[in-house]
Order: structure tokens, then C-alpha cells, then sequence
């Protein structure tokens, strides 16, 4: 087991921010998404829905086909539990990013991370599947 790392911090209404970013010249290491949270910052307001990602574009609930798609949260009032769907597989090299879907209401977030060790060729497959071997490019 690596080391862990948590993020976390607030994101606002509608709001793309960067919230990560790792120098993949250090060709031995990349960082695991192990676990997602989000709460919304309105009393009373329980839903929240976000997308963590490692492209620098506009991505919404419905881009899971999309490599460059970590992680997915939903938190409703039906279920009253945090519904992450996170791709285990995928290991950041670079630039994490966290998008707030809501368009009323700001939303934190906490990210549960762990360091893992990889050869530099896995190091520049990772980098590949960041930079959008996606459906739609």
C-alpha cells in the first residue's frame, strides 16, 4: 500500500478547477482515485453531482465513455448515500480536475488518493490515456 493523499476544498456552482497536479517526468510514480465524497454547501440542498477527470474541458455526467473520466459522483436525497463511480484502473500522471455539475449550488469534495509505484512505460501509457483516447476525439 502507497502512500494516501486526500484533497479537498469547495467548487462552485458550475465551476471546472483544477485540483490536482502531479509532474509526470517523475516517470516511477502516479496517484490512484480509491475513494470520492461530495457534500453540498447549502442547508437543506442534499443533491450534488461531479465528475473528477484529467482533461481541461467541459465534461458532464454522461462522459463516462471518455478515457480521460476518473471518477463520477452522485449524491441524492432518495438514496441519503454518497454514489461514486470511480475507474480503479486509472492512475494520474498529470492534471486532476473536479467539475461541479450543479448550476445553483457550490459543492465540497474530498478525494481519497494513493501513490503507486509504475514503470516508465506504464508512466507514458497513462500520459496517453489523459490527453483523450476518447469515443468523441
Amino acid at each position: 500500500m502507497g502512500r494516501i493523499l486526500t484533497l479537498r476544498g469547495v467548487v462552485s456552482k458550475t465551476r471546472r478547477e483544477r485540483i490536482f497536479f502531479f509532474d509526470s517526468n517523475v516517470a516511477n510514480k502516479g496517484w490512484r482515485v480509491k475513494q470520492m465524497y461530495g457534500m453540498n454547501m447549502t442547508v437543506g440542498r442534499l443533491e450534488v453531482d461531479a465528475v473528477v477527470h484529467t482533461d481541461d474541458r467541459t465534461i458532464g455526467l454522461l462522459d463516462w465513455d471518455r478515457n480521460t473520466t476518473i471518477a463520477c459522483l452522485k449524491y441524492g436525497v432518495n438514496t441519503g448515500v454518497n454514489q461514486s463511480l470511480i475507474d480503479l484502473d486509472h492512475v494520474v500522471v498529470g492534471s486532476m480536475y473536479i467539475t461541479n455539475l450543479d448550476d445553483t449550488y457550490d459543492m465540497a469534495y474530498l478525494i481519497v488518493l494513493e501513490e503507486e509505484d509504475i514503470t516508465p512505460s506504464e508512466n507514458v501509457i497513462y500520459q496517453i490515456k489523459e490527453m483523450a483516447q476518447s469515443s468523441d476525439t
